[in-house]
């Protein structure tokens, strides 16, 4: 890939050493990023497979996913601005 274009914006106390690393450091996650978008874009592009010949049948757990046999409370909680907590 082509290097990363040199900017202004350096850190406070940044050396050159840190910088060199810094851009290494960015540009292998750009060229990691677009990997991941290339690939993602394969998994869109994929036919669809063959019938599947028989019911899947899970190894372990509920067969419905709502009947666990115990009471199951879940809290979620999002601060609210301006909303005392």
């Amino acid at each position: 890939m082509a290097p990363l274009r040199s900017h202004s914006i350096r850190f406070p106390g940044e050396t050159s050493r840190y910088r060199t690393a810094r851009n290494r450091l960015l540009e292998a996650e750009r060229d990691l990023r677009r990997q991941v978008e290339k690939v993602a874009v394969m998994r869109r592009k994929l036919p669809l497979g063959g019938p599947i010949p028989e019911d899947y049948v899970f190894d372990e757990g509920p067969t419905d996913l709502a009947d666990t046999g115990t009471a199951t409370a879940v809290k979620f909680f999002r601060p609210v601005p301006g909303r005392p907590e």
